[in-house]
């Protein structure tokens, strides 16, 4: 009896980290959707104001979701301290801090730096640029993820049950 129940925890624990292994592809997806909707949301904040950047930003959390909100708004809150940091010094400090809540490859993080590094400090048509060319790489990012978790969401799901049976039969 103990035998079975030591067999199906070890096939419940294998099938929770595939579908595990899944849901962090679907939430890449989901967080790079919700951080071009944001950073889309800074361009129309910054074409059209004279806000300043602490202010574009907590306005785009607001109208954002999830950990991309979060994110926002701690990168806002930072700069309002007048801390003497630069807005790109901030924004990758709180890109480390929300590091093991972005399901971001280092791919993204590039991009999302990048486009940290002139904004708030160059001319309105500056920023617009290089956000015009920041949302292109994360939309070329969504893309691969989106293909990343249709080809290997269903891999590491079945990957799982596999891994848990075959562990069973070894320790039955």
């Amino acid at each position: 009896m103990l035998k079975i129940l030591g067999i199906g925890i070890v096939v419940g624990v294998c099938v929770y980290l595939g579908y595990l292994e899944k849901d962090n592809l679907q939430r890449r997806e989901n967080q790079l959707q919700t951080m071009i909707f944001a950073v889309n949301a800074m361009a129309d904040r910054i074409s059209y104001g004279r806000e300043p950047m602490q202010v574009i930003l907590q306005k785009t959390a607001e109208s954002s979701g999830g950990v991309t909100a979060d994110f926002l708004k701690a990168v806002a809150a930072d700069l309002e301290k007048g801390s003497g940091s630069m807005l790109s010094e901030i924004w990758r400090r709180q890109m480390r801090n929300f590091e093991n809540r972005l399901a971001f490859k280092p791919s993204d993080y590039v991009v999302l730096n990048d486009f940290a590094l002139g904004l708030g400090i160059s001319h309105t048509q500056d920023q617009l640029q290089k956000i015009a060319l920041s949302c292109g790489r994360l939309e070329q990012n969504l893309q691969e993820a989106k293909s990343e978790k249709q080809r290997l969401g269903k891999v590491f799901q079945a990957s799982g049950w596999c891994m848990g049976i075959v562990l069973a039969l070894l320790f039955a």
